[in-house]
């Protein structure tokens, strides 16, 4: 063959090696390990369910079951219903205890407690009110006395005097005149004599012709005379010592709760 006729066949790209060699190749699959497989998944499905684990006895301190809880009959279908309407139903009241019963006797012993509370608060409102009377009779200190005055503006009178102070602190409407006054009120010892109540004198020939209004510690305030001003003097001073008729007391008496 000569150099024209000669061909130079091109070189033949080399073959290409897979990224992973194929099991057939580089681990040739043997009959012996084949059938062993065969032989294990038969095995695998052949096998019977595996039975369930056995309870074991109880033994003697073994806790014991609970108890299965029953439902009340009450609380059965439809029983709920009637015992919410059974509560919701009016009650009777309960009545009250014959007399000599046993049960009478604490209703007794209520009512004795009911008194005596009244009977305390009863105590403390004149306890009060006779503090707001005195605390309104120092208020009219130095007020000008004028006859027939009946306010701190215009003047008082020893009669004008205690009916505005009354009127103010209790709103009791006292009669005007002092006579009147001595007249209406409930007669108290001297030796009883309590912050509001009223002292009478005899100044011009009459046993109530002049009121004040005591203040406790033996004194008073009143309104004197003309020319003069509501001022404090002592029931002890020999001129009103002398002069002195009595007492009258108007808080606790439901005679001074009606008009004058």
């Amino acid at each position: 063959m000569t150099d024209k006729t000669r061909v130079s066949a091109a070189p033949s790209a080399p073959p290409v090696q897979p990224a992973f060699p194929s099991p057939s190749s580089s681990h040739p699959a043997s009959p012996r390990r084949a059938a062993r497989i065969a032989a294990l998944l038969a095995l695998a499905f052949a096998l019977p369910a595996v039975p369930a684990l056995a309870t074991p006895a109880a033994s003697a301190d073994a806790v014991p079951a609970r108890p299965a809880i029953t439902v009340p009959p009450s609380l059965e279908i439809g029983g709920l219903e009637a015992v919410q309407a059974a509560a919701a139903a009016p009650q009777p009241l309960p009545q009250p205890a014959a007399p000599g019963a046993p049960d009478a006797q604490p209703a007794a012993g209520a009512r004795g407690a009911v008194v005596r509370m009244e009977s305390w608060l009863k105590e403390k409102a004149q306890v009060y009110l006779r503090s707001r009377l005195v605390e309104i009779t120092l208020a009219s200190l130095g007020t000008p006395y004028v006859w027939g005055g009946n306010d701190p503006d215009q003047g008082f009178d020893c009669s004008g005097l205690v009916r505005f102070v009354y009127q103010q602190a209790a709103g009791l409407e006292l009669p005007r005149i002092a006579r009147q006054q001595r007249r209406k009120g409930k007669p108290v010892q001297r030796a009883q004599l309590r912050p509001g109540d009223l002292v009478f004198f005899n100044t011009r020939r009459n046993p109530a012709s002049h009121v004040g209004i005591y203040i406790g510690d033996g004194r008073f305030v009143h309104a004197p005379s003309r020319g003069s001003l509501v001022r404090i003097d002592k029931l002890g001073d020999a001129y009103w010592s002398k002069r002195y008729t009595g007492a009258r007391r108007y808080l606790d008496d439901d005679q001074a709760r009606q008009p004058a």
